[in-house]
């Protein structure tokens, strides 16, 4: 009784903990569609996240995950498919926002790109910035634009709700049945949109749109994946982050020292991460040189870092709480 009170008061002291550093976390989303099937009502893995919630067509052509992709179905058929959100908390007036995703076209589903005019002329969106409204506070519009030249397809980014054609386009042409990395930012104070394709930082190359004078000020709290009846094709999404930096973006908060849930701060909750999905000693050596920072920064986190020996005292709350799981399974 006296042990299991002790992990009680332990646990609870765990969680307060990692509650003050997650307020201070810059990443709003982080998905990397760990378990297939519907994806509508699944919390994001590694987090953080809400759960992803269905909007228009709920139900068609339900988004699924499949071998650990988002399944984008587009149609030509008069039928709109299901579009499916992630609600994050109010971004300010002025704040720009960064999301990034992988994605890539297959080839046999998206053999119409080139010759379909929805495509070739206005473009057909897949993944935007939101705000509360669906008709007036769609941001960052990225999607698929027919080829200019020996390539296969294009990549277009809109600010506002008018067509992507219209809006900032990747300069070259890109390839089916290739994974790109894409980071899309929304700027509020300037209504700016940006897109860049596998870039290394900020500075890498980049298109940008700027919106109407109506598109200043929207407040961003949503990312959404769409499915629309403008074409017959599909596309593959991955790797869905949502930050307040380009850095933490594009990396997803984890830049390779310990970090392992990328909530931006190497902490308690990492070390359950790394004993569920990498478990070696190499990951739990970076964890425990960085416990305690700013993912990134090599800098200690603004909420309290622990003493060594309260720090000792959470790793062997895990440890017990661990052991106790194990024990029970017998």
């Amino acid at each position: 009784m006296a042990l299991r009170d002790s992990l009680c008061g332990i646990v609870c002291c765990l969680a307060v903990f990692v509650a003050a550093r997650d307020v201070s976390a810059v990443v709003l989303l982080h998905d990397q569609f760990f378990e297939d099937g519907i994806l509508a009502g699944k919390t994001p893995m590694p987090g953080p996240g809400a759960a992803w919630n269905p909007g228009s067509a709920t139900g068609v052509n339900a988004v699924t995950v499949v071998n650990g992709e988002a399944v984008l179905i587009q149609t030509d058929a008069g039928v709109n498919g299901e579009d499916i959100a992630n609600v994050f908390a109010d971004q300010s007036a002025t704040a720009t926002t960064y999301a990034r995703f992988d994605f890539r076209l297959p080839a046999a589903e998206n053999a119409t790109v080139a010759t379909d005019p929805d495509v070739t002329g206005e473009g057909v969106f897949f993944v935007t910035l939101r705000g509360t409204s669906a008709s007036t506070s769609q941001r960052a519009r990225v999607g698929v634009l027919g080829p200019a030249g020996s390539g296969d397809f294009r990549l277009a980014i809109n600010a506002d709700n008018s067509n992507i054609g219209a809006g900032g386009i990747w300069p070259s042409d890109l390839a089916f049945d290739t994974t790109y990395r894409a980071v899309i930012s929304f700027d509020a104070s300037l209504a700016e949109s940006k897109l860049w394709i596998d870039p290394v930082d900020e500075t890498s190359a980049s298109v940008s749109h700027t919106g109407a004078s109506t598109s200043i000020g929207t407040i961003i709290n949503r990312i959404i994946l769409r499915q629309a009846d403008d074409y017959a094709g599909k596309q593959f999404v991955d790797n869905v982050v949502v930050a307040t930096t380009f850095a933490e973006a594009l990396n997803g908060g984890v830049t390779g020292n310990g970090d392992f849930n990328g909530d931006g701060f190497v902490d308690a909750a990492d070390y359950v991460v790394w004993r569920k999905n990498d478990g070696s000693q190499d990951g739990y050596n970076e964890w425990l040189a960085n416990f305690g920072s700013v993912a990134g920064s090599g800098s200690v986190a603004v909420a309290g870092v622990p003493e060594p020996a309260s720090a000792l005292l959470l790793m062997v709350s895990v440890g017990l709480l661990s052991g106790m799981r194990r024990v029970v399974r017998t």
